[in-house]
């Protein structure tokens, strides 16, 4: 975990701070270049999904993002299972 992050902080995506309360405590949060790349992303995303979608009806299209929501959901309640 620590080089994923050390490599996000590198490429100025993450920022870190030691925390004022605690010193072994460091805090990472997202940069504004960071924020700027999860945009990016998402409208990418949204790009993707509208031209996959694009072949369906709007009905079609609501059934398939209501069946998706009703499985993700059920995902989170479920417990997690280690291999």
């Amino acid at each position: 975990m620590n080089e994923a992050i050390n490599a996000l902080v590198r490429k100025g995506l993450l920022d870190r701070q030691g925390s004022t309360e605690h010193g072994r405590i460091i805090l990472i949060s997202v940069s504004s270049e960071g924020h700027a790349l999860l945009r990016d992303c998402a409208s990418a995303v949204d790009a993707l999904e509208e031209a996959f979608l694009s072949s369906l009806y709007p009905s079609e299209q609501a059934a398939l993002r209501n069946m998706l929501q009703r499985i993700l959901s059920r995902e989170s309640k479920a417990p997690s299972h280690s291999v």
